[in-house]
């Protein structure tokens, strides 16, 4: 997808991509930003900046925005591993509690590769850099899944450990530059809303700006608009991050308690449809969105 929108905005002979140079800070002019500089040492003036550079982003940094962190934020181990072919040709998306240890398992973007995120609770004691990992996953698995992680033990790489920082900024924009999706507002990993918000967000803004952008606005037009935006996208952020919450909460309660676990593997076999349907039905609005949004320019 980002490798089409950057051949659509190529048509236009304004767009410049400079792919692998970070943004090192901001520039100013008469107290309002006024462009960014780059790693290599170029500066380049804009009329407004955007920031969407992620949970972590340097533009919030720079720009002095707070963050305001949401507790019980989460680490995770990523792994990558070779693909099997259930996983490819239905695209199913696996969570396996299994005495109190718990991962999810998917087929990534990345062809022939499986992804799976093991969750560190803080009562975890994995040694995780020593672990035999095929045999770790395979103990907590169906027999099916086991299979294949034993037959594919060395194709599992090496995890990366990713601090989950989610949260909001009271404020998404200064004069002069606005953040959105997860600059403006890390989101958790459940449900995998991240990239939804965020464009979300980029629709609203373009929904705003375009408009002023094609009539020349001035700095004091386009900075009144800003927190327009902000306006019309942060209910449904303050929303989604909620249900997430409730989510993230679910989950830790079937991971704690094991006589709950039982009982779930229990009532399966007879309740296990009317319980899908009102677990779906009550993630409607985190799936679907709390607002309606549409691009109009």
């Amino acid at each position: 997808m980002l490798e089409t929108l950057i051949s659509e905005a190529q048509l236009h002979p304004e767009f410049e991509f400079i792919p692998g140079v970070p943004v090192k800070d901001l520039l100013y002019s008469n107290d309002r930003i006024a462009g960014v500089k780059l790693g290599d040492g170029r500066e380049i003036p804009a009329a407004l900046v955007i920031g969407t550079d992620g949970r972590n982003s340097v533009v919030r940094q720079r720009a002095e925005l707070e963050l305001v962190k949401q507790q019980n934020s989460i680490d995770v181990l990523w792994f990558k591993l070779a693909a099997h072919p259930r996983f490819v040709a239905d695209n199913v998306f696996y969570s396996i509690l299994n005495g109190g240890s718990g991962f999810s398992v998917f087929h990534g973007a990345e062809s022939g590769k499986l992804h799976l995120a093991w969750v560190l609770s803080a009562d975890d004691k994995t040694d995780w850099k020593h672990t035999d990992w095929a045999e770790t996953f395979a103990s907590l698995s169906p027999a099916w899944m086991a299979e294949h992680f034993r037959n594919c033990a060395d194709t599992i790489e090496s995890p990366m450990r990713l601090s989950v920082v989610v949260g909001r900024c009271p404020r998404w924009h200064r004069p002069g530059i606005i953040l959105l999706g997860d600059a403006a507002h890390p989101m958790s990993p459940v449900r995998a809303q991240g990239i939804n918000m965020a464009l979300r967000d980029v629709i609203v803004a373009a929904n705003h700006l375009v408009p002023l952008l094609k009539a020349g606005a001035n700095y004091e037009d386009m900075d009144l608009a800003l927190s327009r935006i902000q306006a019309e996208r942060e209910p449904e952020i303050i929303r989604a991050q909620q249900l997430q919450a409730q989510e993230a909460w679910k989950g830790e309660q079937l991971r704690k308690n094991g006589l709950l676990r039982l009982l779930m593997m229990q009532t399966a076999p007879f309740l296990g449809e009317k319980i899908k349907q009102f677990w779906v039905k009550g993630q409607y609005e985190l799936r679907q969105g709390v607002t309606e949004v549409k691009l109009v320019v």
